[in-house]
């Protein structure tokens, strides 16, 4: 039986260190979704937003002529690169409180977010522009 010397352990251990350092992440991250997201209707703003929080954290937000109300309030998390679970804790249709809902997603540029979805049999579309992070003066 050969012993394992102090070089080669330590060789074995800086290439296991290495290689796993390539080695993909088998959770997908949160950050392709995390931002402030717009909805849109025919490329036109609808005063709905929704937004992902790099921890893992969703809120929607609609304009109303009083001003902006919270309609959701959870947590998402990513479960390939085309579905996440939005886990709802309140949402302003009550029946949708303490849901676990299956979204699917598809972004066509970093900028652009579609989800669909099925809640109670009724199949939905929403497409979102990404708020950009910059001032803008007229």
């Amino acid at each position: 039986m050969r012993k394992i010397t102090t070089p080669i352990a330590v060789a074995l251990f800086a290439a296991t260190f290495f290689l796993s350092s390539f080695s993909s992440d088998p959770k997908p991250k949160t950050k392709d979704l995390a931002g402030i997201w717009e909805m849109q209707i025919n490329n036109r703003p609808t005063g709905f937003l929704k937004i992902f929080g790099t921890g893992g954290d969703v809120t929607n937000v609609r304009l109303t002529p009083l001003g902006f109300v919270k309609t959701l309030s959870g947590s998402y998390e990513i479960q390939s690169d085309s579905t996440y679970i939005e886990k709802v804790e309140e949402h302003e249709n009550a029946a949708l409180n303490k849901t676990n809902v299956v979204l699917r997603y598809q972004m066509d540029n970093p900028n652009t977010l579609t989800i669909s979805y099925t809640i109670n049999n009724f199949p939905g579309k929403e497409t979102y522009k990404r708020v950009p992070f910059t001032i803008v003066v007229n």
